[in-house]
């Protein structure tokens, strides 16, 4: 599994449903498995539909994909499901998840100013992040 794609939809979906916030439910354990494995999951669950891909999975919400914002996991830089359990994988995630809706919602204010040297390619104030 090279990435993991989600809208702000499917961000807010799965911090929301208690039913993605552990392993012992049987789709929180199966969320963690697709994304460590590639295994085959649901493809709809309430409102989050999901594509996966031999690269990647995106979970997505109804809507113009203009208007939407997205997070991309690198799954091979981040190492995000490496070398921790499942429910330890699951907890990290749903915290990534939750770090990305309150940088959205602008509750989290971003270092602005820094010198290109600072940010990733010399980007300078990018929201960028190598996760």
């Amino acid at each position: 599994m090279k990435f993991i794609c989600l809208n702000d939809g499917a961000v807010a979906e799965m911090i929301s449903g208690r039913e993605f916030q552990s392993v012992d439910f049987d789709a929180g354990q199966k969320l963690i498995q697709a994304m460590r494995e590639g295994t085959e999951l649901i493809r709809r669950t309430g409102k989050v539909v999901l594509s996966l891909s031999k690269e990647g999975i995106f979970f997505a919400t109804a809507g113009s994909w203009k208007s939407k914002r997205y997070l991309v996991i690198d799954c091979e830089a981040s190492g995000l499901f490496g070398s921790i359990n499942e429910s330890d994988g699951l907890t990290s995630f749903q915290k990534l998840l939750r770090f990305c809706a309150k940088i959205w919602s602008n509750s989290i204010a971003m270092c602005e100013g820094t010198e290109p040297s600072d940010q990733p390619n010399g980007t300078r104030g990018s929201r960028r992040s190598g996760l």
